[in-house]
């Protein structure tokens, strides 16, 4: 019977375990709490066993929950987690633009239909397919969603549009699972150097703040034609208050140098700044309002500023 009351404990321990790792995303103290609970009912169980070898066991049992529940509760998990997210992108700010034609068909994890239905908005509004591709520089950094992009062109030369959706490729977890980011890119360069870059990506890519990139963020529920009219008129307004042309890419080649030079300006920057800006860790939060969260967007701001002193820009 003693034995029997042991394992119920035991079961009941894990149970309390499972709930506090659980509660560790929303309530953190709470969560320590309930880990405490778990390794008393281990105690109580081993004493209620009545035998040296259970005894041993809840002892174990109890100084694993401890370990464990201290390990997720602490700053060190929440640090490791920001150093391993910061280490994939310095690897994306360090690297070269690089791109590969590829076969739509061998990316199975995404919704190719998606694809084509924005490419034919586009082509009713002139535009021409281009090339599909993979950017290496962003799969390399994030092998775990692999970046396959569909590029066009306007019929003036002057706008690049860009098709994209980001999954996990083999995803892990439920969240992850439901993880998809659908969004249409349009981007300009002009004679000073610098970018526009418009998108219907609002709420879904933080990214807003970069020196010599404009970013015009709409509703991800935003067309095609409203898209591309924002874009123009943007395009209009900087052309008119700078003094600036727009750069035409006449062939392919001239488009890869432009999204290349695009690309530099964005490292550039993001080096600079060592990773997200305070507000782009804000928009990447709204919705994450926990005690985790705010951990987070804080060991993120200290790290990436450590990052952004002793990284070498290149």
């Amino acid at each position: 019977m003693s034995i029997s009351i042991f394992y119920v404990g035991i079961l009941l321990a894990f149970c309390f375990l499972f709930l506090s790792f659980v509660l560790m995303f929303f309530r953190r103290g709470v969560a320590m709490q309930v880990a405490l609970l778990a390794s008393a009912v281990c105690a109580v169980a081993g004493l209620v066993a009545n035998g040296a070898a259970y005894n041993n066991i809840s002892v174990w049992v109890t100084l694993i929950v401890y370990v464990v529940v201290w390990f997720f509760e602490s700053d060190y998990y929440v640090k490791l987690m920001v150093r391993q997210q910061l280490a994939k992108e310095w690897k994306l700010y360090s690297s070269n633009y690089e791109t590969a034609s590829v076969k739509a068909e061998e990316f199975t994890w995404l919704d190719l239909n998606y694809y084509d239905a924005k490419q034919a908005e586009l082509e009713s509004l002139g535009f021409k397919k281009i090339d599909d591709i993979e950017s290496l520089h962003q799969s390399n950094a994030f092998p775990e969603t692999r970046t396959f992009c569909r590029t066009l062109i306007d019929s003036g030369q002057a706008i690049v549009a860009e098709i994209e959706q980001m999954r996990f490729v083999e995803p892990k977890s439920e969240s992850e699972k439901l993880f998809d980011l659908r969004s249409v890119y349009l981007g300009s360069e002009f004679s000073d150097g610098s970018f526009l870059v418009t998108n219907n990506a609002l709420g879904i890519n933080p990214i807003q703040d970069v020196d010599g990139i404009v970013v015009v963020q709409l509703p991800p529920d935003t067309s095609v034609e409203k898209l591309l009219d924002a874009h123009e008129d943007k395009i209009e307004s900087i052309c008119e208050s700078n003094g600036v042309d727009v750069v035409l890419y006449r062939d392919v080649d001239e488009m890869t140098a432009g999204g290349e030079r695009k690309f530099w300006v964005f490292k550039r920057d993001r080096q600079k700044k060592g990773g997200f800006t305070e507000d782009e860790s804000t928009r990447l939060f709204a919705d994450n309002d926990d005690e985790t969260s705010k951990i987070y967007r804080e060991e993120y701001a200290r790290q990436a500023g450590k990052y952004a002193r002793r990284k070498k820009i290149t």
